[in-house]
Parts: structure tokens; sequence; C-alpha cells
């Protein structure tokens, strides 16, 4: 652990609800590359490494959470100490000095660069450069999760390539004002404990967590150990534009439309009624002054918990997602440690997670920047939870499922995922046929099923056959 030099440090400021969990899990298991993060950019365009670097110091330099180191040894609560001065960790590999970066040198590059994974008492970010031939790198960013969350990666990513811009061309960027991450660890202060206490077991109350059938399979390796692997859900026969019309026609948005969706799905796969899953809530509220202009760690992760009764309407059960998530907005900063205390649970109250993403990335800025541009990205994010179902929207709407491997196999994911469009399909339909009830959602068309019930008695047979020679 480095010391810290008095005179460097500009603040220190407590741990928010879901920094202190992501510390707890970091202290319990400091091999897990649970919570770490590495976005990998595919770059064109004339990069100079000494521009690179300044434009990537300024960032540092406005966004103090770039800045930020954590402590919690011999102090009674643990702290993230903003420090003045911290200029980024850059390392630069040219693999194109014979021509083009042959494949498995740069996959063996982002292997070993994921293994050294990043040190919270250090500031838990750096940067890897490097070039795979003639105008063509990948720029690799390394962080721990606990200092900023998605929407801060767009933000970042758009000021480095507005930067970089304005030095190539020899100008003298701006230095924009930003409030400080304080003011919304403060805002966390003011919240009614009481309040918040009395909701979530309301909430909670009666609720027993059900076996999955997760759980019944071998456990899984250790977490260091664990390989998440991301399966692709096939589009759909419907586009963005389409939903946005359902969501207009009835009054809801898209995280309500993939919550229930979800939660239908889970109910089909194990059979019961009460079902609970995670999602993540940006929490970005208004009451912080400029607070969609902020890097840092924003984000909370809640259970959604629904009765999926067989006799419910899918737009009654769209409906009453809804007004869940209303009422609980006022509550959304809870530690998950407080959740389970006012659960009665000793263990995680869910095994899945939803994640939407809806960033507002600025895509001209990133990919239209006429010294860089990027032509493709890549994310790898080791989450906690063993299955995420993660919602992408830019252009379009992308739908992926994060998987461990050790858990699962590809083929169940992959059906898993067809199962989750249909559940789709059955629920857009819900638009013109509003008697739907979720008894009528059937995961696969009357053929597979036919042709499932004709394999499995045909193997039988051929077990038979076997046996009888």
């Amino acid at each position: 652990m480095k010391k810290l030099r008095r005179d460097n440090v500009e603040d220190i400021v407590p741990l928010t609800p879901m920094q202190k969990g992501m510390l707890i899990h970091h202290l319990k298991q400091p091999a897990s590359y649970i919570y770490f993060e590495q976005m990998c950019l595919e770059v064109t365009g004339d990069l100079r490494i000494h521009l690179f670097e300044q434009a990537w110091q300024k960032v540092a330099a406005i966004n103090e959470m770039l800045r930020t180191t954590f402590r919690w040894e011999l102090i009674e609560n643990p702290v993230q100490i903003i420090l003045k001065e911290a200029p980024p960790v850059i390392e630069y590999v040219d693999l194109a000095q014979d021509g083009e970066a042959p494949l498995h040198a740069v996959e063996k590059l982002l292997s070993e660069d994921r293994l050294r994974r990043v040190e919270l008492t250090d500031v838990p970010f750096r940067i890897l450069v490097c070039k795979t031939q003639e105008q063509r790198y990948l720029v690799i960013l390394n962080n721990h999760h606990i200092l900023y969350d998605g929407w801060s990666t767009g933000i970042l990513l758009k000021e480095f390539f507005e930067i970089y811009n304005e030095l190539y061309h020899g100008r003298t960027p701006g230095s924009p004002w930003k409030n400080k991450y304080k003011a919304f660890v403060s805002s966390l202060n003011k919240r009614n404990i009481q309040a918040e206490h009395d909701y979530w077991r309301t909430y909670l109350q009666g609720f027993r967590k059900e076996m999955k059938a997760a759980e019944q399979l071998p456990q899984p390796k250790p977490e260091s150990e664990k390989t998440i692997k991301n399966v692709l859900i096939p589009a759909s026969t419907f586009d963005l534009e389409e939903i946005r019309a359902f969501l207009k026609k009835h009054q809801i948005t898209l995280a309500v439309l993939m919550y229930t969706a979800w939660g239908i799905l889970l109910h089909k796969y194990y059979a019961g009624q009460d079902i609970v899953f995670g999602t993540t809530v940006s929490g970005r509220k208004p009451h912080v002054q400029q607070v969609e202009d902020m890097v840092g760690l924003f984000i909370n992760t809640l259970p959604l918990r629904m009765n999926t009764a067989p006799n419910l309407k899918v737009i009654d059960l769209l409906k009453q997602v809804m007004q869940m998530l209303q009422e609980r907005e006022e509550f959304e900063y809870v530690s998950l440690a407080d959740l389970k205390k006012y659960a009665g649970s000793g263990s995680n109250l869910f095994d899945t997670m939803v994640v939407l993403e809806n960033y507002p990335v600025d895509n001209a800025a990133i990919c239209g920047n006429d010294a860089l541009r990027v032509t493709s990205y890549s994310m790898l994010i080791q989450a906690e939870y063993d299955l995420v179902f993660n919602i992408s929207v830019l252009d379009g709407i992308e739908l992926t499922l994060s998987y461990n491997s050790n858990r699962y196999t590809q083929t169940e994911i992959e059906n898993m995922g067809v199962h989750l469009n249909r559940v789709l399909q059955h629920i857009m339909s819900a638009s013109t046929e509003n008697e739907l009830k979720l008894s009528q959602i059937e995961l696969m068309e009357a053929g597979e099923m036919d042709s499932l019930i004709t394999a499995l008695n045909r193997d039988r047979l051929q077990l038979q056959v076997e046996f009888d020679i």
C-alpha cells in the first residue's frame, strides 16, 4: 500500500452503500475478479501518444473519481481519498512492428492484461494502448466498478475524444465545472432511514427464497476462477420503434417491459409465483446539481418482487410493476446488507439480475471525431451474479445474457434466450389481446413440444433396443 502525501489530498469522502458492498466483497475474496471491468475500444486515426496522455491527464483533472483511492485499515469506517494530482497509468505496446499484429498476440495481450486487475489502494484505473497496424489501435480501459458506473463511462469517453481533438488541432481545451461526488454522498445522509426501513420490511415480508434449479447443480468454482461468457439473444420480430410504440400506448417504461419479461421467464422455469430478482437503478436524482454530468458510482442494486399468479393478465402485471418502480423511487439507496436484514435472510435475496444500459452516449463525439474514431468496442464485466440479463439501448436494442460457464452451459443459455424472446413476443401481443394471462404464455411452440416428445420417445426406444440386444 502506497503512503499518501498529506499535501496531495484534496478531500476524504465516506463510501456510498453500494461502494461499501463492493469493498466488503473485495475484502472477503481479494483474489476475485468480481467488479473488475475492461473496456476495449478499436480506434483508427492519428494517435499521438504524448497527446493521448495529455488528454487523459486533463480528463482526470476534471473528474475527481479518476484521482480516487480507498483506505479501510485501522479506521472504523472505510473512506475514499481524492488526490489533487494522480496522472493516469498509461502503457503502450506496439504489436504492429512487422505489419498487422497477429490475432493470437492481441488475444494473449488482452488475457494477460485482465489477470493484472487493478488495486483499490492505488487509483483503480489504468489504460493500455496497443498498436495493431498503421493508424489502428486497441485502447483498453481497466477499472474497478467501485470508481464509476456505465453512465460515467459515456461521459469519460466523450470528454477524452473532445479534449484530444482540441489538442490535436493546437487548441486549448476548456475546463467545465463539475459538482463534487461528495454532494451526492451528503444527499444520501439526508434520507429518511426509518421510512426506508418500513418500506423494505413491508415489501419483503413473507418472502421465502425458493430453491432454484441453479442451486441444485454442482457448486461453481471460486469466484477468482469464474468464467463469465456472453450470449447475444437473437433479434426478435419487433424493433425498437415497435417497442416504443407499445410503451407509449400502455404508458410504461422499457425497464417495466424487460423486468416483466424476465419475471415471467423465471416463473415459467421454476414454477413459482413469488419471484424476486435484482435490478439496477441509475441513482442520479435531480436534487443533486448537474448530477447528469458527474462521474462516479451512483447506481444501486435492488430486489424486484413479482407475484406471477397464473390467472393474472399480462397487462395488469405490467401496470403492477410500473407502480412498484414508482413507489420505491424514494427508497432506492438502501444497501443489500440492510435488505437481507429486513427480509430476515442471511443469504442472497436473488440469484439473477437485470441491467438496463440506456446511457446518453454522444456517438458524434466518440465515433465521428476527425482525429480519432471508434470503430467498435467490447466490454468485459465480472458480475457478482451467475446470470445477468443485459439490455443495451443505443441506435437499436441489444439483449445479452451473461453467465457463469462453470454453472450453466452455452446451450442452456441459448435456449433461455429463445424462450425470453418468446415471452417478449407474447407480452407485445397483449397490445391487442388484453385478456392474455400468464398461464397462456408458452415458452415452446406446439411443433417444438411435439418434436421434444418424439425425441424423448426415440431415445427411450433406442435404449430399449440396445438393452434387448
